[in-house]
């Protein structure tokens, strides 16, 4: 997953898992100062079986 952020700066975070429905991933801590994110980039595989992917994405203002 890559964040980027308003200034146009980016943060990798690594999701190291399969994800079954209902499932979430750890909460994330990002460095540094709190900052606006513009864009969140995922890259998934389809597995056997196919499917379509839905994804929530949740966050938290300080």
């Amino acid at each position: 997953m890559t964040l980027t952020f308003s200034s146009g700066a980016t943060h990798e975070v690594a999701l190291r898992a399969a994800f079954l429905p209902g499932m979430s991933s750890r909460d994330i801590e990002l460095p540094g100062p709190a900052r606006a994110i513009r864009k969140v980039d995922l890259v998934y595989s389809r597995l056997i079986g196919g499917g379509t992917a839905k994804i929530t994405l949740l966050g938290r203002g300080l």
